[in-house]
């Protein structure tokens, strides 16, 4: 009898296990009906809405244990949008409106075009730039943000909603009317005067290279040490203007745009 209690006990500790095993297996990768649900319930309304675009691929997301549909239309490069959709098969989202009829895919592109032509001219080893961190950007925003001036947009930023979806641009031209740079220098003995070097090299290069941008934000800090660890350095500009970054006067003018992001950043403090 005592083994017979024993057996059982063993039974139902390996079905509990087993059971866990499923529901931890369930929480990680999803299962197969669940899938099924999602990607029938995403071919439907593909079908109804979308009938031009295919489905792509469903992903489960095991951070909120959906389901994401993503697809794309062959005859449009600013096409793609997502769907997700609960293990039933219920629509939670879908980010059509979102990412096509809005622009926000077409901004996407043209600023990964930008990109890519800034990283071209400084994030090769023939620029010498003491990198740590950077990239070029478009400043594109839409206009319910600027609406609402939740953010600190440019006067020269480009207007999202303005876009046309699948539309061919000039990127260099984009470039000159929006471009903008965030670029992380490190130095062993940074100094304004080595800020302000860089500076003129960072234009000469894009000169050069014919890549046009409008200002920069350009900050030269510390190397870092053995215990990865870097001292504090106050040492930077935002928005510094493209038209400002000549030889003659250089340094008086880094001095006051230093001073400017000094207050701007001790003003942020303050809020929070």
């Amino acid at each position: 009898m005592k083994k017979k209690h024993l057996k059982i006990a063993a039974l139902a500790a390996a079905l509990a296990l087993i059971v866990g095993l499923c529901l931890f297996a369930n929480a990680l990768v999803g299962n197969p009906v669940s899938k099924a649900l999602a990607t029938r319930a995403a071919k439907a309304r593909m079908t109804t809405h979308y009938p031009t675009y295919t489905l792509e691929e469903v992903n489960y997301s095991f951070k909120d244990g959906n389901y994401y549909a993503h697809l794309t239309d062959p005859n449009q490069i600013d096409g793609d949008f997502s769907m997700a959709f609960t293990g039933g098969g219920k629509l939670l989202w879908d980010s059509y409106e979102d990412r096509v009829p809005s622009g926000e895919n077409t901004r996407s592109r043209l600023s990964m075009a930008y990109r890519d032509m800034v990283d071209a001219v400084l994030e090769t080893p023939q620029a010498g730039l003491p990198l740590d961190f950077g990239y070029g950007d478009l400043e594109c925003w839409s206009r319910e943000i600027l609406e609402l001036e939740l953010e600190d947009a440019p006067d020269y930023a480009l207007i999202t909603d303005d876009l046309v979806p699948n539309g061919i641009y000039d990127v260099r031209a984009l470039g000159a009317q929006a471009g903008h740079l965030v670029y992380y220098l490190q130095e062993e003995s940074p100094s304004l005067e080595r800020l302000a070097h860089w500076l003129l090299e960072i234009r000469r290069m894009m000169d050069e290279a014919g890549v046009p941008f409008v200002d920069i934000d350009l900050s030269l800090r510390y190397l870092r040490d053995e215990n990865d660890r870097r001292p504090h350095s106050d040492l930077y500009v935002l928005h510094f203007p493209y038209e400002e970054i000549y030889e003659e006067g250089l340094l008086e003018r880094v001095k006051a745009a230093n001073a400017d992001a000094i207050a701007y950043y001790a003003e942020l403090d303050k809020l929070k």
